[in-house]
């Protein structure tokens, strides 16, 4: 009866096996003979399945809805716990002996009534605007600096982001090469998937205006299980399954196309013209090219929108909850309608994660090295692996360097976006939601136009990809020269929208193709490893140059100095080159 209902409802999920669906289904619930434990086992214990299986369509839609369930969390790491957190730094630092002070518009505004001089503190209606201010009046902090740290509350949420990455960074070297090994990606990802959850689920209990370091603490425990679950367990899954397509596989496994392209890269390492005789190899090699590409645009930007679109549909449900649960203007200190929006994120992500690890199939991969403790492989996996780049594959080092300089910039950009609205503008939170879901929207439109373009050019990535990097550089320069009025961050939102909405997508299909067989977890851990490793550096910059000019304008302008190093170092890419140095690499190691 269980058969039969596989067989009808999940028929191309039950197995990665080309015999009938029940038939495998039983298969695999029959022990390991003693000779295939020997040999590592073609079949494995509880459904697990070799590696190089080909892609069943219920993995896609695994990937795809783990992207949909876990995309809200971006919008609780990058909107709501810092609205929260500052929010809550903010009141606290109203209570030092300076007290308050009314501006206009903006943090740097004039005194309202040439004063800015508040009702009195202690009274009922302390915080409530005094009568006969303009309706552009708002309230900051005259001593800006948290009691009890001595840090702006705007510093306090910058530096507490930093930590969080620093954390995220020490997980992916110690944990993230680890789903390459056996059967523990799938382990991996439901473990962390749980901690991140449940972080997200505790946080709204810390009501308190006092306890803003609790939130701080538990988003980056869930920052660092969220980021092991994206950079090494589903990037993992993404590569194996395009590797194992039923699209690509029979050229991928073609001895004439793989010896051709060998050939192809034996004469561009020798410095030689790069040509082939036979125009049949040639025309296969282009062929696996264009399928390969073709391939990782449309897996990686399906589910790049399914990310985007989630995130945008959960940002509705969270801009009600706020809207709802908004705090009168005589209790700053109110903070229940964003704690109860980051609650909504774990009770919206836990169906579709759940029906996502239902999907996913458990592929098993080799055994762990004999030599060296099991802790430290993930350190000696990553210091294997940058050497192994700079040796064997220095163009998808390169790539990747020029990759992490612009996600540099654009990490700081995205940290501080809306401590700048808040901070610049003194904006509630309702308003600040409705800036971000007009950024959300022009995201989907990017991202859905980028990927009907990118799906028919095949030589449209790399050209796209310095387009956006340089296109993305406008908003620093915008911050810190105009965006003196609200209506100016509509076209900020535009610009940035356009230009970083679908820049991830985009490289990581085009790192598709530079990554050797049998080291996808790693090399995609390692460049998660680099991610978080230099993503603090953004925000710390922006951090530092904001401390010492008490400006966040020239704070995140002077964080774009990296996207300046990053974008010619992308220039210099050889992506025909890249691609013949992974395939000598697999022929030296055996792989393909």
């Amino acid at each position: 009866r269980v058969c039969s209902f596989l067989e009808r409802v999940f028929p191309a999920c039950v197995s990665g096996r080309e015999s009938h669906p029940v038939q495998a289904f039983a298969s695999l619930m029959e022990p390991d003979t003693e000779a295939q434990k020997q040999e590592g086992g073609i079949k494995e214990h509880e459904g697990t399945i070799p590696e190089d299986q080909p892609t069943a369509p219920c993995e896609l839609r695994s990937i795809f809805a783990y992207f949909g369930g876990g995309a809200p969390v971006a919008n609780v790491l990058l909107i709501f716990l810092p609205l929260l957190v500052l929010t809550q730094a903010k009141y606290e630092a109203s209570t030092n002996n300076e007290f308050i002070e009314w501006r206009l518009d903006l943090i740097d505004g004039d005194l309202c009534n040439m004063t800015g001089t508040p009702n009195p503190a202690g009274s009922p209606e302390a915080y409530v605007k005094p009568d006969g201010y303009d309706k552009g009046c708002r309230w900051f902090p005259v001593n800006k600096n948290v009691p009890g740290v001595d840090v702006d509350y705007t510093g306090v949420m910058i530096f507490g982001s930093v930590i969080s990455m620093i954390l995220s960074a020490i997980c992916l070297v110690t944990l993230g090469p680890l789903p390459d090994f056996k059967t523990l990606r799938f382990p991996i990802l439901m473990y962390s998937t749980m901690l991140w959850v449940v972080m997200l689920a505790i946080i709204p209990a810390f009501a308190s205006t006092g306890a803003w370091i609790g939130p701080l603490v538990l988003m980056s425990v869930a920052s660092a299980a969220w980021a092991l679950s994206f950079e090494s367990c589903i990037s993992g899954y993404v590569m194996v399954a395009i590797w194992n397509h039923a699209d690509l596989q029979p050229l991928r496994t073609d001895p004439n196309v793989a010896a051709s392209i060998r050939e192809l890269g034996a004469v561009k390492k020798e410095g030689g013209v790069a040509s082939l005789k036979d125009a049949d190899a040639a025309e296969k090699i282009e062929e696996y090219l264009r399928i390969s590409e073709s391939l990782s645009v449309r897996i990686n930007m399906i589910g790049s929108l399914c990310f985007i679109s989630f995130q945008f549909i959960t940002l509705l449900i969270q801009v009600v909850i706020v809207y709802i649960l908004e705090p009168d203007e005589a209790d700053p200190k109110d903070t229940l309608g964003l704690r109860m929006a980051v609650l909504s994120v774990a009770v919206v992500a836990i169906p579709v994660l759940a029906l996502s690890l239902f999907w996913m199939k458990k592929r098993r991969g080799p055994e762990f090295p004999t030599k060296g403790s099991i802790f430290l492989i993930g350190a000696r996996r990553a210091i294997e692996t940058t050497k192994l780049l700079y040796k064997e594959l220095p163009e998808l080092l390169l790539f990747i360097t020029g990759r992490i300089l612009v996600w540099m910039t654009t990490s700081a950009l995205l940290q501080t976006a809306v401590l700048f609205l808040e901070r610049e503008f003194a904006m509630e939170g309702s308003e600040i939601i409705g800036m971000i879901l007009y950024y959300m929207v022009i995201g989907v439109l990017a991202n859905v136009t980028f990927y009907m373009i990118a799906s028919t050019m095949n030589s449209f990535m790399k050209p796209a990809i310095i387009l956006m990097c340089c296109l993305g550089q406008f908003v620093p320069f915008y911050l810190l020269f105009g965006v003196r009025e609200k209506w100016e961050v509509f076209i900020w939102f535009t610009v940035g929208s356009v230009s970083l909405s679908p820049m991830n997508a985009m490289m990581k299909s085009y790192m598709v193709e530079l990554i050797p067989k049998g080291y996808s977890s790693a090399v995609n851990s390692l460049d998660g490893c680099f991610e978080t490793i230099t993503a603090w550096i953004g925000p710390l910059v922006a951090g530092i140059v904001f401390t010492a000019t008490d400006s966040l304008r020239w704070g995140m302008f002077a964080s774009s100095i990296f996207a300046f190093i990053g974008i010619p170092v992308l220039m210099k890419i050889s992506r025909e080159k890249a691609v013949a140095q992974r395939h000598l690499l697999e022929d030296k190691h055996c792989i393909l």
